[in-house]
């Protein structure tokens, strides 16, 4: 079935809701005019249509009961249609004849039924975000703006609100669309995929119990090409979730393992991530749907492959990490601030868990003792009249919990730019687009080229030389919430400065001979890119030179009209500035823009190059040869736009790329790449991207070390290590090149 809505040009639900009621439409309608308008404008706007929305509230919101309690929404094979068939799946409603309309707004879909009222999937997913939006967070300031004495709203409908449209998001509506994405065709249509989290999240709700026909739509959801013989599952009586995790880590998909939303303490005796997790961690970790640009390299699969000894075997990065960054300065400026404003934050998280709040005011007290005399008269002075060490109790925050996050937040922001401002000023360009590239905004809000373009620098090198004083700066960087509740993933790097006045970074260790990597050396980033210039300038230009001739040659012999656009996709996202403003005209950096690694990307257009060949030389009598290498549109696509795309080998770079990490001495780290995170704007999943502190295997090893993989015997790779515990890092974004490592544990648990 799964290729059966593939290949379809319309896919229909038709639901078992009956729906009645006028006002619920009418609320609906009102709801998707003022998604549209917002969408359109890019930002969120108030004006009548929003009001008129907002007052409209109870009628959207029984409409959205009545659609959640749909008894469809609860079989499992429904959540498969609809992924399959993606942005082709409609809904059609039964209504009572001859009582509602059918037009009015472009919400509803005539075409497709005159008795039911037909509404696309996709635009009553965006009607749930959108209501989302605006019923939770929007309306209670309408509520006390109208009637500043009660808030009738926030008593009544805030929590009942937040609960429907989690019950909608996870058991009927799929959470995102598929526009734009073509990484992955089918029959001509794109078809939405989602990872091993995301899957089992949707499938949690579901009725269906029989463990075959849970696995299969978990890998028709995920779109794997590895499968498992069910049959055979079925026969031997496999548990659900041996069948889920055989899947995942056969397909290269680790979603379900990523070690940042498990508890990342100091100490060395921390579990290994990579082991089995237990029921309370699943719990907490966080999914998303990937869709990423149109051009791209497809992530490899079968990669990630389990160890008989209790480990993994994944293709990484390694890092040395052996500088120190002196931050007491930074401290010292806000460190009266941030210490305040923690601590009240703290106590928020945890008085409702039963921690006592003594604990955490001892340690506060015992910081301000060992400063400055009026910095402790300032804690003194803020809690002055309520502040008894003995009652816990009386320890009343003069801050609300949503103005607390704002004065934390601005907190944070403010202390991340005057650091990425820092380096950027020291010329440590790389160490300071390895924060800039995991904390930067949406938006530009700066007048100039990338403000008119809608696009964000990629480098800090676009910054202009000075910061408008206005600035806000929150409009310029975003942090990630963690999953778990407790605060955002990116401010780690924050806590540690005002912690230890220090932060460690390191370099890439080399991995390989055969490229033109700059020599590291911790001298200044200016005289680093003016060797890695005069160096490889002429061998660069006369290797892409060699490149685009061939390319133009093999083009011109497939007798192939170009397209006349102009646009090319940028390669290189570190150096793609400098290039940019010596005049260079094919070059444009966009926020979108994903950068492919050269050899790579020869390899891509090799393929394309070869199945084209392959589709004009099979002869015409041989059908079943010539289906073979017939042409899809998502190729055509790919094809035209990576004949016009410049390569940029990032090999100069290599060489200057920085990485922070939360340590706090000279240690080893490697990284999992993975190029689905590697991407501008960044996934929302970057922040939590898998990073272990390792130490070199000290078993002896014959050559290169052999480990033994599950299911493929003893392996040859480059290098082992014995995982030490999970840290959190930033790094800037980039194609890198990567080499097999296997991280162990010492103490594997039993599978």
């Amino acid at each position: 079935m799964d290729l059966v809505y593939s290949r379809a040009t319309r896919s229909i639900a038709l639901m078992d809701s009956v729906l009645r009621s006028e006002t619920h439409l009418a609320a609906l309608c009102t709801l998707y005019g003022w998604g549209r308008q917002k969408t359109q404008l890019r930002k969120m706007i108030g004006g009548p249509l929003e009001i008129q929305a907002w007052l409209q509230t109870e009628n959207a919101v029984a409409l959205f009961e009545l659609i959640s309690n749909e008894r469809w929404s609860t079989r499992a094979w429904v959540l498969q249609e609809a992924f399959s068939a993606g942005e082709k799946m409609s809904l059609l409603f039964r209504r009572p004849e001859n009582t509602l309309p059918v037009g009015g707004s472009s919400l509803f879909m005539p075409h497709i039924s005159l008795s039911e009222i037909a509404i696309q999937m996709d635009d009553l997913s965006s009607c749930v975000g959108w209501a989302n939006e605006l019923y939770t967070r929007r309306a209670p300031v309408y509520a006390r703006e109208l009637d500043p004495g009660i808030d009738k709203y926030a008593q009544k409908h805030e929590a009942q609100i937040a609960m429907l449209f989690r019950k909608l998001v996870t058991q009927f509506v799929p959470p995102t669309k598929a526009e734009g994405s073509f990484s992955k065709y089918r029959i001509g249509y794109p078809k939405r995929s989602c990872n091993a989290a995301a899957a089992l999240s949707f499938l949690r709700c579901r009725d269906n119990l029989v463990v075959s026909d849970r696995a299969s739509i978990f890998a028709n959801l995920c779109d794997y090409d590895y499968r498992l013989d069910m049959a055979e599952v079925g026969k031997r009586g496999h548990p659900l979730s041996a069948c889920i995790l055989a899947l995942a880590f056969l397909n290269g998909d680790y979603s379900l393992l990523i070690p940042e939303v498990y508890d990342v303490d100091e100490g060395d005796d921390e579990p290994a991530p990579f082991l089995i997790p237990s029921r309370a961690q699943l719990r907490r970790i966080c999914y998303f749907i990937p869709n990423p640009p149109t051009v791209a390299i497809p992530q490899a699969k079968h990669h990630f492959s389990l160890l008989e000894n209790g480990g993994v075997a994944f293709p990484g990065l390694l890092w040395k990490v052996d500088q120190r960054l002196d931050m007491v300065w930074l401290r010292e400026i806000y460190g009266t601030s941030w210490t305040i404003l923690s601590f009240y934050h703290r106590y928020f998280e945890h008085v409702q868990g039963g921690r006592k709040v003594v604990d955490l005011v001892r340690p506060l007290v015992s910081f301000f003792e060992q400063r400055s005399p009026s910095d402790f008269d300032e804690l003194v002075s803020i809690g002055r009249g309520i502040l008894d060490m003995d009652d816990p109790e009386s320890w009343k925050p003069p801050f609300d919990r949503r103005a607390l996050d704002l004065e934390l937040g601005a907190v944070y922001y403010s202390i991340l730019l005057k650091l990425i401002l820092f380096l950027r000023f020291n010329k440590e360009f790389g160490l300071a687009d390895a924060i800039w590239n995991s904390t930067q905004g949406l938006l530009w809000p700066i007048e100039g080229k990338f403000k008119e373009d809608g696009d964000v620098p990629v480098s800090v090198k676009d910054f202009p030389e000075k910061l408008p004083a206005t600035l806000n700066v929150d409009e310029v960087l975003r942090f990630d919430k963690n999953p778990k509740g407790d605060g955002w993933l990116q401010t780690w790097i924050i806590n540690r400065i005002m912690a230890t006045g220090e932060l460690w970074y390191g370099s890439l260790v080399r991995t390989s001979k055969d490229d033109t990597w700059v020599e590291t050396t911790y001298a200044s980033e200016t005289e680093r890119e003016g060797s890695a210039d005069a160096e490889g300038k002429a061998a660069g230009e006369q290797d892409e030179q060699d490149e685009q001739d061939e390319l133009a040659k093999d083009i011109a012999s497939l007798a192939l009209d170009q397209p006349e656009a102009k646009t090319t996709v940028a390669i290189s996202q570190q150096d793609s500035s400098a290039k940019a403003a010596d005049g260079d005209p094919k070059v444009e950096v966009g926020s979108s823009t994903k950068p492919i690694h050269g050899r790579y990307f020869k390899q891509m257009i090799n393929n394309i190059l070869i199945q084209k060949v392959m589709a004009a030389t099979v002869e015409a009598g041989h059908k079943a040869d010539r289906d073979l290498f017939i042409d899809d549109p998502g190729s055509y696509v790919l094809f035209m736009q990576a004949a016009q795309t410049s390569v940029e080998e990032q090999d100069l770079v290599l060489g200057t790329r920085r990485a922070f990490f939360d340590v706090g001495r000279p240690t080893m780290i490697v990284t999992p790449f993975s190029t689905s995170m590697e991407l501008l704007p960044r996934p929302p999943t970057r922040a939590m991207g898998a990073s272990w502190e390792v130490v070199p295997d000290d078993e002896e090893h014959e050559g290169k070390p052999r480990v033994e993989i599950q299911g493929r015997g003893r392996v040859e790779l480059e290098q082992v290590f014995r995982f030490v515990r999970a840290v959190r890092g930033m790094w800037a974004v980039g194609t890198y090149p990567t080499t097999r490592y296997a991280v162990v544990s010492d103490e594997p648990e039993e599978v």
